[in-house]
């Protein structure tokens, strides 16, 4: 299992196709299941494969507020090849999640931490355990946020 941050949806595309094109050459048996996760007022994905979700837009993921994914459609064909799913993170479960990675030594940016969110989240509704093999991403520098870290 591979959970990304997703907003526009690169990245998942990239795992996507990637691991398709290993699997096409024969260098894997399968595919890893991908779960998108997505920010609070921003899951337009989520949206498209579970129906609405309203909630306030977060204040902390900046780098995940994209509410129109120009290849939406692809992306949803991403999660259900590869029988994934879409997470969404509350602003309080992703500054949890950031706190928790800044005191291990992660100096990433909050939208990055909301990956760790989703992991946490299925962990606690016990759709995998600590033992599943599970790769969690974690994007972007959190330079550009030492003054907010010294205030957390």
């Amino acid at each position: 299992m591979i959970l990304p941050p997703v907003s526009a949806g690169t990245l998942l595309l990239g795992l996507w196709i990637g691991f398709n094109e290993l699997l096409n050459l024969g260098l894997i048996s399968g595919i890893p299941r991908l779960y998108a996760v997505q920010a609070q007022g921003f899951a337009t994905l989520y949206e498209r494969v579970h129906g609405d979700y309203v909630r306030e837009p977060t204040k902390f993921a900046d780098a995940l507020r994209v509410l129109n994914p120009p290849r939406i459609e692809q992306l949803v064909n991403a999660i259900r090849g590869s029988n994934g799913d879409v997470l969404v993170v509350t602003d309080d479960e992703l500054l949890q999640s950031w706190k928790s990675l800044l005191r291990r030594g992660f100096i990433i940016e909050p939208s990055s931490a909301i990956a760790l969110s989703g992991y946490i989240k299925l962990l606690n509704n016990n759709y995998l355990s600590k033992d599943d093999e599970t790769v969690i991403v974690l994007t972007g520098s959190g330079l550009k946020y030492i003054d907010i870290m010294s205030k957390i």
